[in-house]
């Protein structure tokens, strides 16, 4: 008789033990509805001038559009006739000039000036010839979807080139 009541009281622990309920910690992982949209990023690029003298200065503004996080910079330059634009100068976020190159026969570098969104490129009319200028940059974009995590890419935009001739 005890081991038949030992045996029942077993049982009914055990009864009870399955069916409380369970104490489980469940960590959920938001699954993104959608990543950054890279196509809404990019430099615009604006000249104060597209023609000027040997010996005129001329200002290249590039706006970056869509936000980057620690962008650098990259001002290109691409002489009539060649068949790559030539790094001429990269930037941090600083303002901070980390390479320069002699980069064209018709412009030279002058100075820079990185704002919040923006870069903006001094250089001198140095001798005739049509140079096409671009701005690329280099940074972080990140979009949330509404849970409050964040994506992050990586990733490269150029604007388009903007054509400077220097005359006489």
């Amino acid at each position: 008789m005890r081991k038949q009541f030992v045996f029942l009281l077993a049982l009914a622990i055990l009864f009870v033990a399955c069916s409380l309920p369970r104490r489980t910690s469940v960590i959920a992982t938001p699954v993104p509805t959608s990543l950054p949209k890279e196509a809404s990023y990019r430099v615009d690029i604006h000249a104060g001038t597209r023609t000027l003298k040997v010996g005129e200065t001329v200002t290249i503004t590039g706006t970056i559009v869509g936000g980057f996080g620690n962008p650098l910079y990259s001002i290109k330059l691409k002489d009539q006739g060649a068949s790559q634009p030539t790094l001429l100068v990269s930037l941090t976020p600083s303002n901070e000039i980390t390479r320069k190159a002699d980069a064209s026969n018709v412009l030279k570098f002058v100075s820079t000036t990185v704002m919040p969104n923006q870069v903006i490129v001094v250089l001198l009319g140095y001798s005739p010839g049509i140079t096409e200028v671009s701005i690329a940059v280099n940074g972080e974009i990140g979009e949330t979807n509404g849970s409050g995590r964040w994506w992050f890419n990586y990733v490269a935009k150029s604007s388009e080139g903007s054509a400077i001739t220097v005359i006489n």
